[in-house]
């Protein structure tokens, strides 16, 4: 016998309204989280472009303050942080400030302030990692997050290793780093991404810490030059200005030119 073909209702060809409105509502969901992600994807590509001609437009420049200051420019306009302050360590190894971004720091905070809270202090001295306390966990004071000038790539920490203490005679060892920079706790500063948090600023401040070592060894040398052609025009004695000579060899570069010119020549 012949089998008699089943109805097929035009219910079944044709989805409903509702599962209709459903597969819209999906493929608009998808195209959408889609379009999002390349936007955030072009707009992190444009910013690491921007950073990386700035870090090559800063490889050659010998004056510290220039630096300092387009590094503040830039965590202004490319970061949108208006509350923050840049220091650099001076031969006392003393934290100086060098830069301020454009607001005010809060409350007027000093850096014997900051350096008063010990996690704070060890995480500059010590660590030399990033500080995340945009959970107030690890300081009361309005800060959010530090970040080291250090040509070595430093972990984004959120401080959970230990402490570590000071030497017991009371001396601190060199910090790990150039300087720092402490971003404050404020309304005027934008909210940063992970990712601007954990890898675009650390890859800039990198690269701007390159700089800023080529220019502190391009001014030591300058000093030492300075300090040669001083003693040349203020010693009459040769055997007094040689000795000079040799200790500021000795400091610079750690060898005795005197006694290593009598083992080769002599």
């Amino acid at each position: 016998k012949r089998q008699k073909t089943p109805l097929v209702y035009e219910s079944q060809l044709y989805p409903t309204p509702s599962k209709l409105m459903t597969m819209i509502a999906n493929q608009l969901g998808l195209f959408f989280s889609q379009l999002f992600l390349h936007r955030k994807l072009a707009m992190q590509n444009a910013m690491l472009s921007a950073i990386n001609i700035i870090i090559n437009s800063m490889k050659n420049t010998t004056e510290i303050s220039t630096i300092m200051e387009r590094l503040a420019d830039c965590f202004q306009r490319i970061f949108g942080q208006k509350s923050g302050a840049i220091y650099l360590f001076n031969e006392s190894h003393e934290l100086e400030k060098v830069a301020s971004f454009e607001k005010r720091i809060p409350d007027l905070l000093t850096i014997d302030e900051i350096l008063s809270d010990a996690n704070i202090k060890d995480c500059i001295y010590k660590q030399g990692d990033v500080f995340n306390n945009a959970s107030k966990r690890y300081s009361k004071l309005p800060i959010k997050f530090i970040y080291p000038l250090a040509v070595i790539n430093n972990n984004f920490s959120a401080m959970e290793h230990s402490i570590h203490d000071f030497n017991q005679d009371g001396s601190e060892d060199a910090p790990p780093s150039l300087g720092t920079v402490i971003i404050f706790d404020s309304i005027q500063n934008r909210t940063l991404s992970k990712e601007e948090k954990e890898d675009i600023i650390p890859h800039f401040l990198q690269g701007i810490s390159t700089s800023l070592e080529s220019a502190l060894s391009y001014r030591e040398k300058l000093d030492t030059l300075k300090a040669l052609e001083k003693l040349i025009s203020e010693l009459s004695n040769p055997d007094a200005m040689l000795d000079e000579i040799n200790e500021i060899a000795i400091d610079i570069i750690h060898c005795n030119i005197i006694k290593t010119f009598n083992i080769l020549f002599c």
